[in-house]
């Protein structure tokens, strides 16, 4: 047996203050109508997992490491703008925009190795800052930087001719997204109705598994990438390795736009009513396609990622469902 967390005795409550303000509203004999809410968040002996050296026998430690403040806006808007006998057309918006950053932390100042930075989010990608390949020419600016034709090209921050974790990695973008919405119309029209709902995130990035660490060494399965050779000097991924199989600045690969436009549902049904009989009286018997998981209207990865779990080595399945509802 042993221990596989290490105890800490002065661990403490996490405490949450909470102010939110709204203002609901109906326009129009109630054909536009919808609210408007602020909020705003200040958080004190927050509670995480604290990186700390491993030769104390464990990874991480409970800890409350400081404290944070979290405001934003939320914004619902419902529009009827056709409302007769035969047709009914209603389509509703909301949306978000979140701030988050941390304002203390335990230490006084940044923790980078648990990549926590006064005024910045709690999550944020914190690495090199990637701008290319080393290319054919520049064999002698490269080798200042211990680096071959081929390897990845990170930016020297400082100027100091020299690449360090300490002096040259930066804060490259969030984890969370800044914008949440959605979009949503339902359509009837006499006996046939219609629906779609729209999601999409803004302001974020993502990492995902598949085109992250990869071991290129030119001997195993590789996704099918744009790597660097001789005859394709491209600038997205560096070249195979047999020696190592891992450029030195690999983390710095692989990170990418998060925002998308996705196309979450879309149903299409038709209804019969009234359709009595003296042994079965049914008052309405509807029938209906809904689709699921459709695809993007717009998603700034590629590689076909899917930027809501971009870790998945799988694709996440489309469903084409046909249904009936009977109501008696």
């Amino acid at each position: 047996y042993s221990p596989t967390s290490i105890v800490n005795l002065d661990l403490g409550w996490e405490i949450s203050k909470t102010v939110n303000a709204g203002v609901d509203f109906g326009l129009f004999n109630n054909k536009l109508n919808g609210y408007v809410e602020y909020y705003n968040t200040k958080t004190s002996d927050l509670l995480m997992k604290r990186t700390i050296p491993s030769f104390t026998g464990f990874n991480d430690i409970w800890q409350n490491i400081g404290e944070t403040e979290t405001s934003g806006v939320e914004f619902n808007l419902n529009y009827n703008p056709v409302r007769t006998k035969d047709l009914n057309v209603d389509f509703s918006l909301n949306a978000s925009r979140n701030w988050e950053k941390i304002t203390a932390l335990i230490s006084g100042e940044d923790l980078p190795n648990n990549k926590w930075f006064i005024g910045e989010p709690l999550g944020v990608f914190y690495d090199y800052e990637k701008i290319g390949i080393w290319q054919l020419g520049e064999e002698e600016a490269a080798a200042k930087y211990n680096a071959k034709v081929g390897d990845i090209k990170v930016k020297d921050q400082n100027g100091d001719g020299s690449i360090s974790a300490a002096d040259d990695r930066i804060i490259l973008g969030q984890v969370r997204p800044k914008w949440i919405a959605s979009l949503g119309a339902n359509v009837q029209y006499k006996n046939f109705d219609f629906s779609f709902n729209l999601n999409s995130r803004w302001g974020y990035l993502v990492k995902p598994a598949p085109y992250d660490d990869i071991t290129m060494d030119g001997q195993r399965w590789l996704p099918a990438v744009d790597y660097w050779t001789p005859d394709n000097p491209t600038n997205s991924y560096p070249r195979a390795d047999q020696a190592s199989g891992y450029d030195t600045y690999r983390t710095s690969n692989g990170y990418q736009k998060g925002d998308h436009i996705k196309i979450q549902d879309i149903t299409l049904g038709y209804s019969f009513e009234n359709l009595l009989s003296k042994k079965v009286p049914i008052r309405k018997l509807r029938f209906y396609v809904q689709m699921r998981n459709i695809g993007y209207l717009y998603r700034a990865a590629e590689f076909d990622i899917i930027p809501e779990q971009p870790d998945i080595n799988y694709t996440v399945p489309s469903s084409y469902n046909f249904g009936v509802n009977v109501t008696f």
